[in-house]
């Protein structure tokens, strides 16, 4: 895995950045409802791809008693700004603008744009593609995977020509905004631990500030799954194995 210092010199931080945990202040970049066109929020297109029926709490979004899936919400913005690990990172350690250290399993769930859509990361060599998005709303193609194992990156969304660019680090983009919110998905029946980016493609602030942008974070949702090592897997198999010898 690369080390503190590497990672501080390709983000131009301070290492003490990722150091300092006390005093850590998170915010959650404002989410306005869908227009124009039909409401479909955040909990609609969860319920539309997995079922259930979602519920907001806070910046949650539940399903209830039951012990169904629920939508956690990670920070957007964090200080210091640790990286995300797929494989261990909880909410109110770190923001969504960059992640670590998985092999991963990504895939479209959602699409609702005028925009073509591309998906993929930059690990500080430019743009790699993973997939394009075809299709709309739940009827989307688009996946891949790819070993992430030991390496640092930001998410990217563009169109399909290269244009409009959006990464999970705001920095990084043209109007210096975030672009992408991100769920983890608990409760579902498997391996690996599973998140959901949500999108906005459009530029610039919300139309209520004189922008052109709507800022519903619904253009593009893409499902990632951190895919568990084959060591991991067993000792998670074992457990269950021991589990159900306790419960007989």
């Amino acid at each position: 895995m690369r080390s503190r210092t590497v990672l501080c010199g390709r983000f131009a931080c301070m290492v003490t950045a990722f150091c300092v945990v006390a005093n850590a202040q998170a915010s959650m970049t404002e989410l306005f409802p869908p227009s124009p066109g039909p409401l479909v929020t955040h909990e609609d297109i969860l319920e539309t791809v997995y079922g259930g029926d979602f519920q907001v709490s806070g910046p949650d979004l539940l399903s209830g008693a039951g012990g169904g899936v629920d939508a956690i919400r990670f920070d957007d913005s964090l200080a210091p700004n640790n990286v995300i690990s797929m494989l261990s990172t909880q909410k109110g350690d770190a923001s969504d603008r960059f992640w670590s250290d998985a092999e991963i399993s990504a895939k479209a769930i959602w699409r609702r744009a005028i925009f073509t859509q591309q998906f993929g990361f930059d690990r500080g060599n430019g743009f790699e593609l993973l997939f394009d998005v075809n299709g709309d709303n739940e009827n989307v193609t688009g996946s891949a995977s790819v070993d992430l194992r030991g390496e640092t990156w930001n998410w990217v969304r563009r169109d399909q020509d290269g244009t409009r660019p959006w990464s999970s680090d705001p920095g990084m983009n043209p109007d210096f905004l975030d672009h992408m919110v991100t769920y983890e998905l608990t409760g579902l029946e498997r391996e690996g631990r599973t998140f959901l980016i949500f999108i906005e493609d459009l530029y610039g602030v919300h139309t209520s500030a004189g922008g052109i942008s709507d800022r519903d974070f619904d253009d593009l949702v893409i499902e990632v799954t951190a895919i568990p090592e084959p060591a991991s897997a067993m000792l998670l198999a074992f457990g269950a194995m021991a589990l159900l010898r306790r419960r007989r």
